[in-house]
């Protein structure tokens, strides 16, 4: 017989989720988090379903990864997720001119400042990682030791009931 495989679920997940979302003060979104095989380099990413709706969005995560690794990258997205919510991170149209030629293209910006959009390209992925909202992200995620004592849901928390489908109810 052959080793039972090991993936991160919503199920194991959920309660660390409802922390973090309760945390940044976005509980009142529709965040739907998918664990997922690995893509790319990235250990997770955030997306709205459209530009304009920031209320309905998706948080994929890598289900192989270790469990200190999901904390820190749910903690990492969902902190995108609340600077989106809020406004403090967003695409923009600006007008450029290159070569003479003008022409209006989407960047990202942060506390209203623009910044190129360079999160797909390698050539300037080092330079994308220290743009603020990138730091301010990283900074939240490590933050995951006040949140989850020994990457451990705290002790406070107390299971009150599990439903039919083993979705699991905790209060505090």
């Amino acid at each position: 017989m052959g080793r039972k495989a090991k993936y991160a679920t919503l199920t194991k997940y959920q309660p660390y989720i409802d922390i973090i979302m309760r945390d940044l003060q976005i509980e009142h979104l529709n965040i739907e988090v998918l664990f997922v095989r690995k893509f790319g380099r990235t250990a997770g990413y955030a997306k709205w379903h459209s530009h304009s709706d920031f209320i309905n969005g998706t948080v994929s995560m890598d289900n192989q990864a270790n469990h200190a690794s999901i904390l820190r990258t749910l903690m990492h997205e969902f902190k995108h997720i609340q600077d989106r919510s809020t406004g403090k991170l967003k695409d923009v149209w600006v007008e450029v001119t290159k070569r003479g030629v003008k022409k209006s293209i989407w960047v990202v910006a942060y506390d209203n400042v623009p910044y190129p959009n360079f999160h797909s390209d390698r050539k300037h992925y080092n330079r994308y990682l220290n743009f603020p909202w990138e730091k301010a992200a990283r900074d939240y995620a490590d933050g995951v030791t006040r949140l989850f004592p020994g990457n451990q849901l705290p002790t406070t928390r107390k299971l009150i009931a599990t439903t039919s489908d083993g979705v699991k109810w905790y209060k505090g």
